[in-house]
């Protein structure tokens, strides 16, 4: 079975305890799909409708700069790989990863359970996001709350010479040591601005779950250099919270403009992103994509959220 809520409606899957710590205290915020229904590897499962495109109408002056991207071999084979563990497996991991929610995140309960692995973008969809803003070096690369390391590692392929990330999560931070990344267990970057410039910051659906977000953002900013490129994505509608232990969630310390807040479609949510969030930081978006965000469920299941991907440069002076 394929479980699609209405447009514009909240819902949540409630056929398992993953689906409750994944989308922890998300339920009442985003509309997502729930696809390749839960089962034995024999169950027929649904194929995800993953969604690439947009009314371009309504992104106004940044129409031009949108980029159609498609389902690729890279997203495929993370999809199809879902099913290989053993449902009997996925079901004991699922279930200790609802004890160790008891007193850790979801985050670190998933990690440790190895459940929950995300997917943004393939190295050549995020090759044909940069070429089209005009290229970057291929020195250093810093990912802001790179999490598993799944992500990092598609934008590591493209090919840098020096790979560092932050990750709030002390366990996290250790795994992502071990790919041979540079890793700070930290919520803002301690990276010196004066030390060799990053060549890309990427800063993937983290700002829907920061504290402190403006300041993530103007952090990062600091850290490129002069006409320097940074990737962005937030998940459309934006509805920020901050997770935490137990279960528990809470507002942000800073709040987004109201516009965002309020920006229903996909379309007004890039505008209002653009012309009240990266505009007075300085950031010109030289272009923006739709992509699925995916989450890997247990027992073959998908959850699938809608990802506005940012490509923008720091003004020159």
């Amino acid at each position: 079975a394929e479980l699609r809520p209405d447009p514009g409606r909240s819902s949540a899957s409630r056929h398992s305890l993953l689906s409750r710590g994944f989308c922890q205290r998300m339920d009442k915020v985003y509309t997502y799909e729930t696809v390749l229904a839960v089962g034995p590897k024999s169950t027929p499962r649904a194929a995800p409708r993953l969604r690439y495109d947009c009314d371009k109408s309504g992104l106004r002056n940044l129409s031009q700069r949108f980029v159609q991207l498609a389902c690729d071999e890279a997203t495929l084979r993370f999809i199809t790989d879902g099913t290989a563990r053993h449902w009997a497996a996925e079901l004991a991991a699922e279930v200790l990863a609802a004890l160790l929610q008891l007193c850790l995140t979801a985050a670190d309960a998933n990690l440790l359970c190895e459940l929950g692995q995300m997917f943004v973008l393939s190295t050549e969809q995020a090759q044909i996001l940069i070429d089209r803003a005009g290229g970057c070096g291929r020195g250093r690369l810093l990912d802001c709350g790179a999490g598993d390391g799944n992500v990092t590692a598609q934008l590591a392929a493209l090919g840098f010479s020096e790979v560092a990330c932050t990750e709030v999560s002390n366990s996290a931070a250790a795994r992502l040591r071990e790919h041979g990344w540079i890793c700070r267990a930290e919520e803002l970057p301690s990276f010196a601005a004066s030390d060799e410039p990053f060549d890309l910051v990427s800063c993937l659906n983290v700002l829907c779950r920061a504290p402190r977000p403006l300041s993530l953002l103007r952090r990062l900013c600091e850290l490129l250099p002069p006409g320097g490129l940074m990737l962005l994505a937030i998940v459309l509608p934006f509805q920020p919270v901050v997770l935490g232990r137990c279960r528990s969630s809470s507002a942000p310390l800073e709040r987004f403009p109201h516009a965002l807040l309020r920006a229903r479609s996909f379309e007004e949510g890039v505008v209002a992103f653009t012309d009240h969030v990266l505009t007075p930081m300085g950031l010109t978006a030289c272009a923006v994509t739709r992509v699925p965000y995916c989450c890997r469920g247990t027992l073959g299941a998908f959850y699938v959220l809608d990802d506005a991907v940012f490509v923008v440069r720091r003004a020159v002076s």
